[in-house]
């Protein structure tokens, strides 16, 4: 899919931000993985799925 630059239109959200603390009081959930180790582990997850999944770049 192309990526197109083009000036924010109302209603876009400026950024999207979270955090755990929440989750962690009320449900007594904690992370597992750093952001760090999400990003490595996302990364190796779409490396083993390229050899399986079509092109769709074209």
């Amino acid at each position: 899919m192309p990526v197109i630059d083009a000036p924010r239109r109302p209603g876009d959200s400026v950024g999207a931000y979270t955090r755990s603390d929440k989750a962690a009081r009320l449900l007594d959930w904690s992370t597992e993985f750093t952001v760090a180790e999400g990003i490595a582990h996302t990364l190796a997850w779409f490396d083993r799925r390229g050899e399986t999944l079509p092109d769709l770049a074209g």
